[in-house]
């Protein structure tokens, strides 16, 4: 079997992301390898300390991992690895209850228009994290803990579409 050449690693923003995005940054692997993008983003000048590729610049295109090449989200479908936070309300990427950007699933990116969150964003769709190889859902404190609960009894949340993957890894930051 013939090793891919590259692969693609997609991430959220956020406030979670900073801890994990300066472990990933030294991490010793063939970053020259790694195509990274956004599973969100905000609406926002890619300077703004609101945006995500900002963050992302910021604090995972650092040390080894300077070496990797950030891609649009229009890039690379389907994802090879997507990792994932999580709202208190249960929101994915920038996939919110009760929003009618949850139903569209013919496509791999979508405009969110009218969301809870204060800017207008772009997100991967629920059909994107269906197609990724790999999901690793990170969250951090009791609140979100009480809400994967919920939803593992039913409750229906945009995080269920990462809780269904086949191929799920779930951290407690």
């Amino acid at each position: 079997m013939q090793q891919k050449q590259r692969i693609t690693i997609a991430v959220s923003g956020g406030s979670t992301p900073k801890t994990y995005f300066k472990l990933m940054a030294v991490l010793d692997i063939s970053w020259g390898r790694v195509d990274i993008t956004l599973a969100d983003e905000r609406v926002v000048d890619t300077t703004s300390p609101d945006s995500n590729q900002h963050l992302v610049r910021n604090y995972l295109l650092q040390n080894n991992a300077v070496k990797a090449n950030y891609i649009g989200m229009d890039g690379k479908f389907p994802i090879d690895i997507l990792i994932l936070g999580m709202g208190a309300d249960g929101h994915i990427a920038s996939l919110f209850p009760n929003h009618e950007a949850l139903q569209v699933n013919d496509t791999n990116i979508v405009q969110v228009t009218n969301s809870p969150a204060k800017y207008d964003r772009v997100s991967i769709t629920t059909k994107a994290i269906a197609d990724a190889k790999h999901v690793l859902l990170a969250y951090s404190g009791d609140d979100k803990q009480q809400v994967l609960e919920q939803v593992k009894q039913g409750k229906d949340l945009p995080v269920k579409y990462a809780l269904q993957h086949p191929n799920l890894q779930v951290f407690k930051l």
